[in-house]
């Protein structure tokens, strides 16, 4: 919810639809709305399944992957220079340690590489659909395995499309 005066930052590439309802509502409330440019999210070279990611200067190893984990650090940068905006002491140095620090268990999580053990607790289809696009970014020599646990009501036909070919077996079970 919006409030007067506050601060709303939301996703880079919000779907442009999302983006319209969400600058109508904060000009509705007087509420800045900071939108991360995604053309200022840089990947850099890391090594198979990390992460290092450049956003505004602000450059940091992540240990989760993917475009919307890159997303999600933009976020926390723009929240981070709000408050600073607003007269809060936060060095550039505490942003980057806090990024650095940020973990996300579960999320495309690495647990082995080889062979490649992934553990994702995506539980819709967008959620799949970023998966698959992690998965197609590293450019695998194999296609991996998957055992997947569905909740019957998480529309697990969709989240099965979303994946696609990102897998050489996929195990659902729901």
């Amino acid at each position: 919810v919006m409030r007067e005066g506050s601060l709303c930052v939301t996703a880079p590439e919000q779907p442009k639809a999302v983006l319209s309802e969400l600058i109508v509502a904060a000009g509705k409330c007087s509420c800045e709305l900071v939108v991360p440019d995604p053309e200022d999210i840089t990947f850099l070279e890391a090594e198979k399944f990390t992460s290092k990611v450049d956003y505004g200067g602000y450059t940091v190893p992540l240990a989760f992957l993917g475009r919307h984990a890159a997303g999600n650090a933009a976020i926390a940068v723009e929240m981070a220079l709000a408050l600073w905006r607003k007269g809060f002491e936060i060095p550039d140095e505490a942003i980057l340690e806090g990024l650095e620090a940020t973990r996300f268990p579960a999320r495309i999580e690495v647990l082995r590489s080889q062979p490649l053990v992934l553990l994702d607790g995506s539980h819709n289809p967008a959620g799949a659909a970023a998966l698959a696009a992690t998965l197609g970014a590293q450019k695998l020599p194999q296609k991996p395995a998957a055992v997947l646990g569905v909740l019957a009501d998480k529309a697990a036909a969709e989240m099965l499309r979303a994946l696609g070919d990102s897998f050489s077996t996929i195990y659902a079970v729901t």
